[in-house]
């Protein structure tokens, strides 16, 4: 995904958890639904991960990036059950 454009990602039934790799540019992360950004979500830099995050199927409906910079950034999301 690239600056002008977000991608949600949505947990498949019987997820309770995630892993995310950034592989190149660095993304802007929220878990509400909102638009990502610098002064909205968390900030995961190019080349961190695997980074895990439980959660409970009652609190998130999906995970929302966004490209730090005019430049595509590679976002890959690997769901586990819970």
């Amino acid at each position: 995904m690239h600056t002008t454009n977000s991608q949600m990602f949505t947990p498949p039934t019987g997820a309770g958890g995630f892993y995310v790799t950034v592989t190149t540019t660095g993304c802007y992360m929220t878990f509400d639904g909102t638009a990502p950004s610098a002064t909205n979500g968390l900030a995961l830099p190019a080349g961190i991960g695997p980074l895990f995050f439980p959660f409970s199927l009652h609190t998130l409906s999906g995970i929302t990036v966004r490209s730090q910079a005019a430049a595509n950034s590679v976002v890959n999301v690997v769901w586990v059950s819970g």
